[in-house]
C-alpha cells in the first residue's frame, strides 16, 4: 500500500510540474506574440537587470 501511495503522490508531482511548464511557455507565448520577439527580450533582460 505505502508504494502505492508514493506512486500516486510522485506521479501527481509530475503532473504538477508539466502543469507549471505548460503555463509559463504558453505566457512566454502570449508575451511574444503581445510584444514581438525583440520587445519581450527586452523586456525580460530589463526585469532581470533589476532582480
Amino acid at each position: 500500500m505505502k508504494a502505492n501511495s508514493q506512486v500516486k503522490q510522485a506521479q501527481g508531482e509530475a503532473e504538477s510540474i508539466r502543469v507549471k511548464g505548460n503555463a509559463q511557455a504558453e505566457a512566454y507565448r502570449a508575451g511574444v506574440v503581445a510584444l514581438g520577439g525583440s520587445g519581450y527580450t527586452a523586456l525580460q533582460l530589463q526585469h532581470f537587470r533589476m532582480l
